[in-house]
């Protein structure tokens, strides 16, 4: 599974619906969700207005 995370600025009406003001930075996230035969079934794009969320990545070290 891969969402991908970039960054954008909020434009004017997504920032107002959010409360942010307009070019607050914010991070956009795309999911795609699969069935169990992976088909895709929806795409969702999210935008997250600065201090909104947080990325937490674990790394493991293989043998």
């Amino acid at each position: 599974m891969s969402d991908p995370v970039t960054t954008s600025a909020a434009h004017p009406r997504p920032a107002q619906t959010l409360g942010a003001a307009r070019g607050t930075p914010a991070l956009r996230v795309l999911k795609h969700y699969r069935d169990a035969a992976r088909a895709l079934v929806i795409v969702t794009s999210t935008l997250y207005p600065e201090n909104r969320y947080s990325i937490v990545t674990t790394l493991a070290r293989s043998a």
